[in-house]
């Protein structure tokens, strides 16, 4: 039986009957792309991924079929045999005090110094822990163990993990917590041995007159005596009240990389962490206007990345709902440490009908490097027409020559089948470049092609 039969008859089979009461929750997902990469040396390629997920009273389920002729992580590579894999699997059963898992899953322990195996989709990191996880909490305790292994996106690198944490609440929302995790290499790019990070956190998110805080101070000690151990501090307090935010942000790292790890960046979403040798010490400030719903902000700050130090300045404004038509976006940075980066970026939202919609975004990013100038333009306008659906346009450019130009022009379509589906076509030249998020980052090569894709959903 093919897998299109075999997902048809559980569908057909997890229906319930006329008149009869669904006592289970049921949820399928397709996602299929095909691209003629130009620049691949095999420019047919295609991913396709089906996703099931089953929910009856406390257990729950869920597996993923995946076949591919290529990595998104790689995409000018193409394999020289598709693979069809059981990518994804899992079972859990929940309590309200008690979780047990086996399978796949996500995991963050403290705020990620320690361990952090998390999706990120914009990073394209991709990586679960396979193996088990416990979980207990109570009004004043939170305790958590798993053990199991990573392996990265492209198969290349694998490491097997175990971790714990345990925090409570000894007086009135603070908390004091105790993190940890073991990796060792199973097939890596090097001979990193064991290593063991702990770290203690002390924190409270909702303390009297508006505060909150979080401290963590962790290690990082290498079974080896060719690396140095490493260290990381990380605090912030923070205080709100009524329209008005302010967050004290600090972080000191050193020698901080167990592979498996991605601390707080102290910085815009969209850069990243320095983990070798990096401190940031900075105040954000935040004013909220209700009516109508305006937020500016400005981070102010300073950093150091192997000795260098400078300015870190981060300042914008977002709206919502202006005049019951319009939404926008504006942000300016400026940091300098090993040499200065600019980012400018904005976008605005106008509803002419409560159908048709116009977006507009843009950003310029530049920096120096001795002689070498570095600068990136992106603008992208989009038409929306409810329910069916979006067109749009991208013009790059690059004052550094990629793929044989500086101007690189996009088009593409979305057509809205119905609720959660969708159908999308796209044709032209992509720069590519690299891409940062919560900290992680990715580097996409150019693309010179078309893609088709369609993602469906089946409630």
């Amino acid at each position: 039986m093919n897998r299109g039969l075999l997902f048809c008859f559980l569908l057909l089979w997890l229906k319930p009957g006329l008149g009869e009461e669904r006592k289970y929750t049921f949820l399928f997902t397709e996602d299929f792309s095909y691209q003629k990469n130009r620049l691949a040396e095999k420019p047919d390629q295609y991913y396709n991924s089906s996703s099931v997920f089953l929910k009856y009273s406390n257990w729950s389920g869920g597996l993923t079929l995946r076949g591919t002729n290529y990595y998104k992580q790689a995409p000018n590579f193409t394999l020289q045999d598709p693979e069809f894999t059981l990518y994804r699997k899992y079972v859990q059963y929940a309590t309200p005090n008690l979780e047990l898992q086996a399978g796949d899953f996500h995991s963050m322990l403290g705020r990620g110094l320690v361990l952090s195996v998390l999706q990120n989709d914009k990073a394209y990191h991709d990586r679960t822990v396979l193996g088990g996880d416990f979980k207990y909490h109570s009004r004043r305790s939170q305790i958590r163990a798993l053990g199991g292994s990573v392996e990265d996106e492209l198969k290349q690198q694998k490491w097997r993990v175990a971790g714990a944490e345990v925090s409570r609440e000894y007086w009135k929302g603070n908390r004091l917590g105790f993190h940890g995790s073991y990796i060792s290499d199973a097939r890596t790019y090097e001979n990193l041995k064991d290593r063991l990070t702990w770290s203690f956190s002390w924190n409270a998110e909702k303390l009297p007159a508006g505060f909150s805080y979080y401290a963590e101070i962790a290690r990082l000690d290498f079974r080896t005596s060719t690396r140095n151990d490493g260290s990381a501090y990380y605090s912030n307090v923070g205080w709100t009240r009524k329209n008005i935010t302010l967050l004290f942000e600090f972080k000191k790292y050193s020698n901080f990389d167990n592979r498996l790890n991605n601390p707080p960046s102290a910085d815009r979403g969209d850069e990243g962490i320095e983990l070798a040798d990096s401190d940031t010490l900075r105040l954000y400030s935040q004013y909220s206007f209700f009516n109508p719903d305006i937020i500016t902000f400005l981070s102010i700050g300073r950093t150091s990345e192997f000795g260098l130090a400078g300015p870190q300045i981060y300042a914008g404004i977002t709206a919502s709902e202006v005049g019951g038509r319009m939404d926008f976006s504006f942000g300016y940075s400026f940091k300098e440490t090993l040499y200065p980066i600019t980012i400018v970026d904005g976008g605005a939202t106008f509803r002419f009908t409560p159908a048709i919609a116009a977006a507009f975004t843009a950003r310029d990013k530049r920096y120096h490097i001795g002689a070498y100038a570095f600068n990136e333009r992106d603008w992208t306008p989009q038409i929306s027409w409810a329910p069916y659906g979006s067109v749009f346009y991208q013009r790059q450019y690059s004052e550094a020559i990629i793929d044989g130009r500086h101007d690189f022009n996009s088009y593409g379509l979305r057509i809205n089948i119905k609720r959660d589906s969708y159908l999308e076509f796209s044709t032209g030249r992509v720069r590519g470049g690299e891409v940062c998020s919560s900290g992680q980052c990715f580097y996409h090569p150019p693309f010179r092609g078309w893609k088709i894709g369609l993602f469906t959903t089946v409630r």
